[in-house]
């Protein structure tokens, strides 16, 4: 592959999906991408960025105004990003940028990554730690929901298989409460499934349902071609185990904990639901 090709490939580590782009419009989520497509594997936590590179790269907004307020939008947000890493015996809060600078003038977006975050893009292609995707593929995709799930389906390419379950699935994507179960199937999950047969082959959709009265919706188990394929860069570590691509490290047959993957992830999302609003109301 060309270097041509290769500068728009994001790797990331898979802690990198849990951070959230809710209330994101299509065209911020793309820009932020985008900056992040710059960003993997630089080896520096100070990064520079051509505006105008930035543009055509995710098609931006040809009014040079608009498009200017839309990077002032972005770095704000992306000012507020952060990640939890939480514990019985301790809590970590992650701020993802420590500082930015957009030169107008000069056309150019210096951006400073946290020491913390910096690993997050910066990454060693160890077995079940990445997520893998391409800029041009997310840039294509129209809507917000699809957008979000293609990062956490990306996640689970080398798997062909991810259950949320309704609640989690509300959180990821950002689903509006009023939404009743058959609306988040027929308006959220549905045109997901359409949008993204795209970039991934025979994907469908089982909703699972409870059987209890009203059969209320349990979860949504997405299924689609695996892809085994790896990145690029070729820094995979030797294989250890006959994990592939990006498992998680607790589907390793030699882990002990019992607890199954679809509860684990469950946790996770519910524990980060909660911190958010403690931090909120802090």
């Amino acid at each position: 592959m060309q270097n041509k090709e290769r500068k728009n490939e994001i790797v990331v580590d898979n802690k990198f999906n849990n951070i959230s782009m809710n209330q994101w419009t299509a065209k911020e989520m793309d820009l932020f991408m985008g900056i992040i497509a710059k960003m993997t594997n630089q080896k520096r936590t100070v990064v520079e960025f051509d505006t105008n590179e930035l543009r055509k790269i995710i098609k931006g907004e040809r009014n040079a105004d608009r498009w200017k307020q839309t990077m002032i939008t972005v770095v704000n947000r992306m000012a507020n990003l952060r990640y939890y890493n939480h514990s019985d015996k301790s809590y970590k809060l992650i701020l993802a940028f420590s500082e930015f600078d957009l030169e107008f003038d000069k056309k150019k977006l210096t951006v400073q990554v946290s020491e913390n975050f910096e690993s997050f893009v910066n990454v060693i292609l160890k077995e079940g730690e990445f997520t893998f995707y391409e800029l041009e593929e997310f840039v294509k995709i129209k809507s917000t929901y699809a957008k979000q799930m293609y990062r956490h389906l990306k996640q689970w390419r080398t798997k062909g298989k991810v259950t949320f379950s309704i609640e989690r699935l509300r959180a990821v994507l950002d689903v509006p409460r009023k939404y009743t179960s058959g609306e988040v199937t027929r308006r959220v999950v549905n045109p997901i499934v359409k949008e993204l047969g795209n970039y991934f082959k025979n994907l469908k959709c089982d909703v699972i349902k409870e059987k209890t009265r009203g059969n209320p919706v349990k979860e949504y188990v997405f299924t689609f071609e695996r892809d085994t394929s790896l990145p690029y860069q070729g820094q995979a570590e030797p294989k250890k185990t006959k994990k592939k691509g990006n498992d998680p490290n607790w589907s390793d047959p030699n882990y002990k904990n019992t607890t199954s993957p679809e509860t684990q992830a469950e946790m996770a999302f519910q524990k980060a639901i909660l911190l958010e609003k403690i931090d909120d109301k802090g």
